[in-house]
């Protein structure tokens, strides 16, 4: 067949054509007459959810395929801002917009501790009441009256603090100076405490609306949205979670699709909407736009969509996905997870705290991500990164493979791109937190499953609940951490520890201009408790004739992004299951631990390996090092053509080593080569290419 070329045009006020192919060239000339007929205004289709329009969009609910009943689902909610989360529920989970909510408290009556007070002081004992959302709370307290220098006690009281060491965990008391001024007192350090003053107590909440508890958001525009979540279960309303709802491990997929929407008419095509989302990072959650073919034909015919970026073959009826709103958290994975906790939610005192991240947003973060973009511009252009040629930094990857995600690796002011930044000893803990304690000896000496201060948990353990390694009374009498599953940490639409805000976003729809689609909104989850956020709203879906700025891209259904634009069929490889000679060649060792190391050549021995694969998983065993190490990878595809693999082993004395590498097969020649790199517990890295051959 001779190549061919397709061509189409597109003129202001007039209709663009259809890709026709171009007839051969005469005399080295290809000519083509196109005739545009005057553009019909489109108009644009627009919903906002505040008309009957509303009723046309359509929502259900499917496990394992099978519809399921729910009381978490797509609905339409007016006055969204007035639906209220239990109280109970701030306790349960690591709300953004929590922080300091300060009430006043009024002090009761005071009494003379005599045990307690001495010569030069008077202790006096009290209750301080107070209303903590909604509920009246009363806590003891102690009132301290230090007297005036030299003089003893004078019977006022300069200093209150609580009576018990618990309540310390939970609550602060403070005077306000400026709103109750002192009078009876001169002495400009003493609050001058009597019967029924106010003192203020503090405690985390909802910083704002401190009526009882969260709200959803209100809607962006008018007073309606779709919003996914719990109105039906008292004790969740306004999260996603269903107690009902015994769906174990199965995903549960909650789907809003939009009526049929005409774009017959449109040359161009760029869908407009807003969203906000709140959900479980420590759970599978994943929140995904599709757009499906509508036009005129039986239900399952493929048509050929063919636009500016190629030629796209759809299903009449099968909705393709665009966009992953929240594709980080795919992984099942939270962004802090520790993972001596074999992935266990963050407790509210853990990683973020340690940081102080709990701020309402980032400078200069314009993407929402949580790392402001100009650490990220200097860490892609300065760091190791720049030698490795990564010039982008997703928060949630871990190209250096160090267990810290870009996130992490700036939080800790640390390379992304360096395996031994921020944690050169290889323990889990950050160097600069280790270094910080005024025990253990730096990150040098601080062992992660020491207790240095002797208070029953190990320094990991108070890493993780952002307590003070160094001292025996912090976490203080009482304190229970928490249980794995109880709490759990929120990712949002208004970026890492920052409270849900509206997003506006944009796609690109031209290869469906002039045809007709619906729009699905798929919330899918695992039923767990921790679901204890505000779900998904959308609002002001608009879809406009109009030539967009940005590039159209489309997903994989696995969720992959997807740029080429053209579908090429797999055909499935030969398993690579059997017996093969291993070479590793131009192997070179590099000892970490001494300054001027000089990089060292290595010619290791051949080895026999047997492969075992099972669908894309591969198996193996080799010796690295002297170590034998098992090898566990996946491979891309079912064309078993490419795959990465990583591998750990220990050796004598308790020597470790960890690595990975990938390995792929040449079309032309069939032969097996690749790469790898390792790192050994004594500090020695090792890399080199690889060469198999199947025996």
């Amino acid at each position: 067949m001779l190549p061919f070329v397709k061509a189409s045009a597109k003129a202001a006020g007039y209709k663009r054509s259809e890709f026709e192919k171009l007839p051969l060239p005469q005399a080295g000339v290809i000519t083509k007459d196109f005739n545009l007929p005057v553009q019909t205004a489109a108009q644009a289709y627009g919903e906002t959810f505040e008309t009957a329009t509303a009723d046309e969009w359509s929502t259900k609910i499917l496990s394992k395929g099978e519809p399921v009943n729910s009381n978490t689902k797509w609905q339409l909610l007016d006055q969204p801002e007035k639906i209220t989360m239990p109280s109970k529920l701030l306790n349960s989970v690591m709300f953004a917009d929590m922080g300091s909510v300060d009430v006043p408290g009024t002090i009761g009556a005071i009494t003379l501790d005599t045990d307690k007070s001495q010569e030069f002081f008077k202790v006096g004992k009290a209750t301080v009441t107070f209303t903590k959302d909604g509920e009246q709370k009363s806590i003891p307290v102690e009132l301290y009256d230090w007297g005036s220098p030299g003089g003893g006690p004078d019977g006022i009281y300069d200093d209150i603090w609580f009576a018990n060491p618990a309540d310390e965990l939970t609550y602060d008391l403070w005077y306000d100076f400026d709103k109750y001024p002192v009078t009876q007192s001169a002495e400009f350090w003493s609050m001058s405490l009597e019967a029924g003053d106010t003192i203020m107590v503090s405690y985390q909440g909802v910083a704002k609306g401190e009526d009882g508890g969260l709200h959803l958001l209100p809607a962006f525009s008018g007073s309606r949205v779709f919003w996914m979540g719990n109105l039906k279960s008292p004790d969740y309303i306004g999260t996603y979670y269903d107690p009902e709802l015994n769906t174990g491990e199965n995903i549960v997929d909650a789907i809003l699709e939009s009526p049929v929407i005409d774009l017959t008419n449109f040359s161009f095509a760029e869908l407009q909407m807003q969203t906000w989302f709140e959900v479980n990072g420590e759970n599978f959650c994943s929140m995904a736009l599709e757009v499906a073919l509508m036009d005129d034909v039986e239900s399952g015919v493929t048509v050929t969509l063919e636009s500016d970026y190629g030629a796209i073959d759809v299903k009449k009826g099968e909705f393709v996905p665009l966009r992953q709103f929240n594709p980080f958290i795919m992984m099942g994975l939270g962004a802090f997870g520790p993972p001596a906790a074999g992935g266990a939610p963050l407790p509210k005192e853990g990683m973020a705290l340690q940081k102080g991240l709990l701020q309402a947003s980032i400078p200069n973060d314009n993407n929402g991500d949580g790392i402001p973009d100009d650490w990220a511009d200097w860490a892609s252009s300065w760091t190791s990164c720049a030698e490795l040629g990564i010039t982008e930094l997703d928060p949630w990857s871990d190209p250096d493979w160090d267990g810290f995600s870009n996130l992490e690796e700036y939080i800790w002011g640390g390379d992304p791109c360096d395996y031994y930044s921020p944690d050169q000893d290889e323990d889990g803990l950050p160097d600069p937190w280790e270094d910080a304690q005024s025990c253990g000896g730096g990150y040098i000496n601080m062992v992660p499953w020491d207790d240095s201060d002797g208070d029953g948990f190990t320094n990991e353990n108070e890493f993780w609940m952002g307590t003070n390694p160094c001292d025996i009374n912090d976490p203080g009498e009482g304190f229970q951490p928490p249980e794995p599953g109880n709490l759990a940490i929120g990712l949002t639409s208004g970026g890492e520890f920052a409270p849900p805000q509206w997003r506006p976003f944009r796609f690109n729809l031209a290869p469906f201009a002039g045809h007709k689609i619906k729009l699905s909104f798929k919330f899918s989850f695992k039923n767990k408790t921790g679901n204890y956020f505000r779900g998904w709203a959308i609002d002001d879906v608009k879809i406009v004739d109009a030539e967009s700025d940005l590039d159209f891209k489309i997903m994989t259904p696995e969720f992959g992004f997807f740029d080429q634009y053209h579908f090429e069929e797999i055909v499935q490889g030969e398993s690579w299951s059997g017996n093969y000679l291993f070479k590793m060649t131009d192997v070179f060792f590099l000892d970490l631990n001494t300054p001027d190391a000089v990089e060292q050549k290595y010619i290791p021995p051949d080895q026999t390996i047997t492969v075992t694969q099972e669908g894309l998983w591969f198996t193996t065993s080799i010796k690295i090092a002297g170590i034998d190490c098992t090898v566990e990878g996946n491979f891309f595809n079912e064309a078993y053509d490419q795959l990465t693999f990583y591998f750990s082993g220990t050796g004598l004395l308790e020597k470790t080593i960890n690595g990975w590498g990938n390995m792929s097969i040449d079309p032309d020649t069939k032969n097996i080569s690749g790469y790898f790199e390792a790192v050994t517990s004594d500090g020695m890295m090792c890399w080199g290419q690889i060469e198999v051959a199947q025996q």
